[in-house]
């Protein structure tokens, strides 16, 4: 989806340098046209390597050509990026605290690993709080080896040009060393959330990311953390890992 975006804001960016340079200006009524277009049920959520990828690669090329943008060097439109998707095929979460009560909350989990299997054992658990592009944002943070649960929004106070993404967490997370990260989800949007991992977790291969990631339903976030601290985990997370070509559209305006 981040590589669909990204395509649409080329486009947009190369169509407004040609309308700098010849009459008309650049027409509102053209942008939604397009964002119609590509924005509608056919195209069918833009997923990169699904028939709804090639479907807005072409219709991009297209109306880049039809503005004077030529293709890029070698007379390519198509920039490969290489991708791995994600969808967990089991998760096993103990947590014990510090009186010796164990929570299993195996079934208030969706995580995926880097690998086919992972497994991590006696891996202690902290409350993350807000994490952005500068790590964690409240005290007791990010300590590295940690297993971190941590909220998945931005704090209300904080000024910011645009929301922090779920990826830029994650690699804040892994920079600081963690071993994993669990995102906080209302128990309401839980199912939801569900779904768009059983889809499949699409990541840039190359990205840095921790050993284990995903989500934990708010209810059983509050019940863990309310425990007797320290807490300590025992995950074992099996991952069905697929890697395919996702691509950018590229154009140049000479």
């Amino acid at each position: 989806r981040r590589h669909a975006f990204l395509s649409l804001g080329l486009a947009f960016i190369a169509l407004r340098a040609v309308s700098a340079q010849s009459a008309p200006a650049i027409s509102e009524a053209r942008i939604r046209a397009d964002m119609a277009v590509l924005s509608s049920d056919s195209f069918a959520g833009r997923k990169p390597g699904t028939p709804g990828e090639r479907k807005t690669t072409d219709y991009i090329i297209g109306r880049l050509a039809a503005a004077g943008i030529a293709p890029a060097k070698g007379g390519a439109w198509l920039q490969p990026v290489a991708l791995e998707t994600r969808r967990m095929r089991s998760a096993r979460f103990v947590v014990r605290a510090a009186d010796g009560s164990a929570m299993d909350l195996s079934a208030d989990v969706v995580v995926v690993g880097t690998g086919a299997s992972v497994a991590l054992s006696g891996v202690l658990i902290v409350d993350g709080g807000f994490v952005g592009e500068a790590g964690a944002e409240r005290a007791g943070g990010v300590r590295s080896g940690a297993l971190v649960l941590y909220r998945d929004t931005d704090p209300p106070a904080l000024p910011q040009p645009r929301p922090t993404d779920a990826l830029t967490r994650l690699v804040a997370l892994a920079r600081a060393g963690a071993r994993g990260g669990l995102a906080i989800v209302p128990d309401d949007a839980f199912d939801r959330r569900r779904a768009a991992f059983d889809e499949g977790l699409a990541t840039i291969a190359s990205d840095t990311v921790p050993t284990v990631r995903g989500i934990i339903r708010e209810s059983a976030a509050k019940r863990l953390l309310g425990a007797p601290a320290p807490l300590v985990a025992d995950l074992d997370v099996g991952t069905e890992v697929a890697a395919l070509t996702s691509h950018n559209v590229i154009g140049v305006l000479r």
